[in-house]
């Protein structure tokens, strides 16, 4: 791990503040080197029935970031839901000029891969199948978004909502969309790979979190995604919060900006359970 508490290509994320995984599942070794795995971290709810996460986390595809995992994973667990965290793989190389070595959609195979061992054991992980959500932070909100818009037409295991903090939009896709060989970015045709082209009838509801003090991602790319969703009339919702970067914000702010929605105490699980409810 690197010391500004970003994980690395080949490492797997510490498990401070959170219990022992009920189980950790090798899905896929490869990328330029064929020696980074794709993880997957089970965290069993104590009910046989449960609402279920899958958290991707962000790092712009290049690292993928501790803190977020730290942070969400706990209030995901102390709502009741069973987490399943997805170390997905990061196909460049670590040094300079930052050339892609292996096509992204690694990454994006590593979320179907996930999704069909969530759906392989649903008895044995405690997973209600009707209350799946992929909650994506950063880089993870696009690749989340980018999963979410294709899993129908591809005939792939859809999640039942989706919740996205600060997506990462347009890098994100510029990113994804990069020629194996070229560096990072060297792309002006990214539609392919960006979910706000990619909104159609069957993307699953969506609750997305932003802040307007965000200098890496500005909220104009939420507002675009949010009028995607709403021309194909997508059940969403949208929080946007005054100040803050791009980070978690106290979610006072998120009550104050929904009073009577959500509660004193409520954490950012209280999106989940929002966007489960626009699913119905």
């Amino acid at each position: 791990m690197t010391n500004n508490g970003q994980v690395g290509e080949n490492s797997h994320f510490p498990k401070q503040n959170l219990p022992e995984t009920y189980k950790s599942i090798t899905l896929q070794t490869g990328r330029c080197s064929g020696n980074q795995t794709s993880i997957l971290d089970i965290y069993r709810s104590g009910s046989s029935s449960s609402k279920t996460v899958l958290l991707l986390t962000g790092g712009a595809y290049i690292k993928l970031h501790v803190e977020t995992i730290r942070k969400a994973a706990p209030w995901y667990l102390d709502a009741g839901y069973t987490v399943a965290v997805l170390y997905y793989r990061l196909c460049w190389s670590s040094e300079l000029p930052f050339l892609v070595f292996s096509d992204l959609y690694e990454a994006y195979n590593d979320v179907r891969l996930a999704m069909e061992n969530i759906y392989a054991n649903i008895e044995e992980y405690h997973v209600d199948p009707a209350k799946i959500v992929i909650s994506g932070f950063s880089a993870g909100g696009h690749l989340t978004a980018l999963y979410s818009t294709l899993c129908a037409s591809k005939g792939m295991h859809c999640p039942s909502a989706i919740v996205l903090h600060f997506l990462y939009l347009e890098e994100g896709a510029k990113l994804f969309c990069t020629d194996v060989g070229k560096p990072l970015r060297n792309t002006d045709s990214f539609d392919a790979c960006f979910p706000t082209a990619l909104v159609d009838a069957n993307t699953p509801p969506t609750i997305i979190f932003h802040a307007n003090g965000d200098t890496l991602v500005p909220v104009a790319q939420s507002h675009d995604f949010v009028q995607s969703l709403t021309s194909y009339d997508i059940p969403h919702e949208y929080y946007e919060v005054l100040g803050y970067g791009h980070h978690f914000a106290p979610f006072n702010e998120i009550i104050v900006l929904r009073e009577g929605i959500f509660s004193k105490g409520d954490t950012y699980a209280a999106l989940l359970d929002r966007a489960l409810s626009l699913a119905i």
